[in-house]
């Protein structure tokens, strides 16, 4: 997967525009939901959407990071 400056460096136009609440709710997550906070709570749901979006040939997924334990 190429790294944003990359992407940047080719000179076209790129739109980062995911509707990640969006697709959250339709999973059955709640809108007072803090929807950062999901990376750890319930990665597998964050996940599946992310892998949705790379299967409809999204170039770039934004997550937040996931501490170690």
């Amino acid at each position: 997967m190429q790294k944003l400056r990359e992407l940047l460096a080719e000179g076209r136009v790129h739109v980062i525009d995911g509707a990640m609440g969006t697709m959250l709710q339709a999973k059955g997550v709640f809108l007072n939901a803090c929807f950062d906070e999901l990376v750890v709570k319930a990665p597998d749901v964050v996940g599946e959407i992310h892998s949705a979006y790379a299967d409809a040939g999204a170039f770039t997924i934004y997550a937040g990071t996931q501490p170690v334990h």
